[in-house]
């Protein structure tokens, strides 16, 4: 009796010893190598801390920090929608304040403030105006468009007042247009929780730039070829049969969403 009570006493007293708090998290970049520099903040410093330029394929753009490319949020938002955008974008980049563990996507947007880059086809050349007001952007009433300019070229800056819906998937509280030859640009500023510093958001916007062609990136090698469905099947029951979850992390996309339909 008294080895058993000298034990629960000692798993008392352990139980009751401080931890010391893990050190705070770096918030990094999750840009792809031709970014020219790395979005990180450090928490404890008192120096304003350095934007980061992110070079996307045909265009970059400055960002303060902590703002950084979400694998996650590019993810969800590539698909076009039926009935507001006629096609899915040439491209899509999402940037988030937040850090990547801390990204949560609803069915109706996700927990964080975004600046979204599209590139979109522009087949018939519309101009930026004309583009807006056939109402790609997304479903809204009172649309206000003004005209203005970025990166140097005729642009509209675009708003709403009245949002009926659908504001996550092309609605912007504030979204610029503006032309490439063949390719319409929207950068636009999506508030979903309110914490960010809207007027550096905003600013951040106005740097974009669509760069010259001799500063562009070289087109990709040839895409590794897809495993085949055998390959896949294989993998995965060789990951659930070992309990390997890096195993079977080898077969997920990018990101990984679970949800649960509220039916009673």
């Amino acid at each position: 009796m008294c080895r058993l009570f000298a034990l629960a006493l000692a798993l008392v007293l352990a139980a009751c010893v401080a931890t010391p708090a893990p050190p705070p998290i770096p918030i990094e970049s999750a840009v792809p190598p031709t970014s020219v520099a790395t979005l990180t903040i450090a928490p404890t410093s008192t120096a304003a801390p350095a934007a980061g330029i992110y070079v996307g394929a045909a265009y970059r753009i400055t960002l303060p920090p902590p703002w950084r490319r979400s694998t996650c949020m590019t993810y969800f938002l590539q698909g076009a929608v039926p009935g507001v955008t006629p096609q899915a974008p040439l491209s899509l980049d999402t940037f988030v304040p937040v850090r990547e563990e801390d990204e949560v996507a609803f069915d109706v947007g996700f927990g964080a403030d975004a600046i979204v880059v599209r590139a979109e086809r522009n087949t018939d050349l519309a101009t930026p105006r004309a583009w807006a007001e056939r109402g790609f952007l997304g479903l809204a009433t009172n649309l206000i468009i003004k005209d203005t300019t970025l990166d140097g070229r005729p642009a509209v800056l675009v708003g709403s007042s009245g949002i009926q819906g659908g504001r996550a998937v092309g609605i912007y509280d504030t979204a610029y247009v503006v032309a490439d030859r063949s390719v319409l640009y929207v950068v636009g500023y999506l508030v979903q929780d309110g914490r960010t510093d809207q007027a550096a958001a905003e600013r951040a916007l106005t740097t974009f730039h669509v760069l010259p062609d001799g500063e562009r990136m070289s087109p990709s090698a040839t895409p590794t070829a897809p495993r085949s469905a055998q390959t896949v099947a294989a993998g995965l029951a060789d990951g659930f049969a070992k309990r390997d979850p890096d195993a079977l992390a080898e077969f997920m996309a990018p990101c990984v969403s679970a949800g649960n339909e509220q039916a009673g």
